[in-house]
């Protein structure tokens, strides 16, 4: 299980890293008026990488393409 504890850190490494690079960009947007201020950068960022990790751990854990897929469609019915 020790291997288990080292991928979460190594994972949490990288899904940190995502999420800055993805509230960088979404800043970015709204700054060029791409994006909507509201949900607040910081708070897009977390729900696009929570989602892609997820998506990950599914992937990993077996999970079709179809059923990430449908998860993918219904995150975007989400999308602000």
């Amino acid at each position: 299980m020790a291997k288990s504890g080292a991928f979460n850190g190594a994972s949490s490494c990288k899904l940190h890293g995502s999420a800055d690079a993805l509230e960088s960009r979404f800043r970015r947007a709204v700054i060029e008026g791409q994006l909507s201020p509201d949900p607040e950068p910081r708070l897009l960022a977390a729900y696009v990488s929570t989602i892609m990790f997820g998506l990950s751990v599914q992937a990993r854990g077996g999970a079709s393409a179809e059923a990430l897929r449908q998860v993918v469609c219904t995150a975007m019915r989400a999308w602000p």
